[in-house]
């Protein structure tokens, strides 16, 4: 048997727990959810050492630890909507659960030298979410997010009587999953061939003096943008862009399960690019910011 040094796949997959206390992962009985078929997982753990000079010598002479940094990004293809709602659907400060108000805590485990090693990511609130989707491709979702530790590997989980993820299994959403025509403005159905949505959240850490790591983060301003391409075949849309008016973009992500609403939409630019050797039809795309937005 080859032992490795390094980790080569995910033992238990990639699965994310509500927290009660920000940036305490509940230890009795959690149960972890999936997130969906993730692709990417990424993380970095930053202190932030500022270099601390004097006259007299060309060396520094010691370091200030600066804000710690922890921060994640996955990308996944859905298999549910529960995970996405986090970093779409708006702050509710009063009822949090489900929402960006509520942190949770992400797990997973690999082999280190054929031993299963646990990591934590706790605290985690997203930072900024993408939708994409597009013919002939899955529907594809990365999520940024900010946390207030991620632990080093470890061979116990630290938990009692745990459940944590399966891989995913059975349907990953793709581009028919939303049905003929998933993409409507203002109820009018679009002949979209491509279609996506950033949310910023713009969360950020708080910090008190004397600690290191942060305090807590909070959502702090919501902005929402995007792009769809069309076949062009009518114009409705460049009349709304004229007049300035605002409208309703609803983008079904799976039937009867799923529906992205943007409300509040305004086109901000048009773009058609005509070419003598162009091997399609002649498409438009329209680039969009909304007022808010939720996912069902």
């Amino acid at each position: 048997m080859v032992v490795s040094t390094s980790a080569q796949l995910f033992v238990k997959p990639l699965g994310y727990t509500p927290e009660t206390t920000e940036g305490t992962t509940p230890t009795s009985s959690p149960y972890f959810s999936p997130i969906g078929a993730v692709t990417a997982l990424n993380y970095k753990k930053d202190n932030s050492l500022i270099e601390i000079g004097q006259i007299g010598s060309e060396d520094v002479i010691d370091y200030v630890t600066g804000l710690t940094v922890r921060e994640a990004s996955t990308t996944f293809g859905l298999t549910s909507s529960s995970f996405l709602k986090r970093a779409v659907n708006a702050a509710n400060y009063g009822t949090p659960t489900g929402t960006v108000s509520q942190t949770f805590s992400l797990v997973y485990s690999i082999y280190l030298n054929a031993v299963e090693n646990f990591v934590f990511l706790k605290g985690c609130r997203p930072k900024s979410c993408s939708i994409n989707m597009e013919i002939g491709k899955v529907t594809e979702c990365s999520m940024d997010m900010v946390c207030t530790s991620i632990t080093k590997p470890a061979t116990s989980s630290g938990l009692t009587t745990p459940t944590f993820a399966s891989l995913a299994t059975g349907d990953v959403w793709d581009w028919i999953d939303g049905g003929a025509d998933p993409v409507s403005v203002n109820s009018v159905a679009q002949n979209c061939i491509k279609f996506s949505c950033t949310i910023e959240r713009n969360t950020s850490m708080d910090y008190t003096l004397g600690n290191t790591a942060g305090f807590g983060s909070q959502p702090h301003a919501r902005r929402i943008r995007g792009e769809f391409t069309t076949l062009w075949t009518a114009d409705t849309e460049e009349t709304l862009f004229d007049a300035s008016t605002e409208h309703t973009i609803a983008v079904v992500l799976k039937s009867a399960t799923s529906t992205l609403t943007l409300t509040g939409c305004e086109i901000s630019m048009i773009s058609r690019d005509h070419s003598a050797d162009e091997g399609g039809a002649t498409v438009t795309v329209y680039s969009y910011t909304a007022e808010a937005a939720s996912l069902t």
